[in-house]
């Protein structure tokens, strides 16, 4: 998934994983622990930001779709979301308050 990303004033930069860039390797440590996410479940929410599908992320980590969606169902469950978007702010707001 590609999209705009502003890297200067008034100059965009076409980025390859613009989601890439949201979130630190230490942030998602610390957002791991506050939202109690198994390591496999933040592996799902790391590709989603990432702009995978849910196909994507079976194939990419060898399973099936089924569980793809049996963890993004307790992913939604655990933080308190509807959809794909609402997830990435939730994940943006925990981020936000480190």
């Amino acid at each position: 998934m590609n999209a705009y990303v502003m890297t200067d004033r008034n100059k965009w930069n076409w980025q390859l994983q613009p989601g890439r860039s949201l979130v630190s390797n230490g942030q998602w440590k610390k957002i791991i622990d506050l939202l109690d996410l198994t390591d496999r479940e933040l592996i799902v929410c790391q590709l989603l930001f990432l702009g995978l599908t849910r196909n994507d992320i079976a194939e990419r980590m060898d399973v099936s779709l089924r569980t793809i969606r049996q963890f993004m169902e307790r992913i939604h469950k655990k933080l308190r979301v509807k959809n794909r978007v609402e997830l990435v702010l939730r994940i943006i707001e925990v981020r936000d308050s480190l």
